[in-house]
């Protein structure tokens, strides 16, 4: 068993696609290890920090929720992903694009020694890559 003490999970709308979608992607990885099989869910470790993040069929999300479902097309949440640089958050985003993503903040620098950028995922569920230059921070 994975020692993850954070699991986040979401609801899509294919399995199929979503898994299609997060394995062209470097910055993610389909777990392998995660029971259910392909037809239950899609299970991703995200970075290095091994976070994982599941991806549930909308019937069984809403099953064990015991609520009604967020419309991803509005933003309950946005996961951010730190980078390395500059670079990194335009290769990722470019990557992500490559994928299939829809980009909802273009890359640029938000002041105070931050680059990011954000994009969504096939069922709209909202990322951003985020560059800190520490040094460029107000003190």
């Amino acid at each position: 068993m994975n020692k993850n003490n954070v699991w986040l999970n979401f609801a899509v709308k294919d399995l199929r696609k979503t898994r299609e979608f997060y394995s062209k992607l470097d910055h993610f990885k389909i777990n392998k290890d995660c029971p259910g099989g392909d037809n239950d869910l899609v299970s991703v470790i995200v970075g290095d920090d091994n976070l994982i993040v599941n991806f549930f069929p909308e019937a069984a999300f809403k099953g064990f929720i015991n609520n009604k479902i967020t419309d991803a097309g509005s933003t309950e949440t946005c996961l951010s992903l730190g980078a390395t640089s500059v670079k990194e958050v335009d290769a990722r985003l470019k990557q992500a694009v490559d994928a299939g993503a829809t980009v909802f903040s273009r890359a640029d620098y938000m002041g105070g020694g931050m680059y990011g950028a954000g994009f969504a995922d096939p069922d709209g569920h909202r990322w951003n890559f985020l560059y800190m230059d520490t040094a460029k921070m107000p003190k």
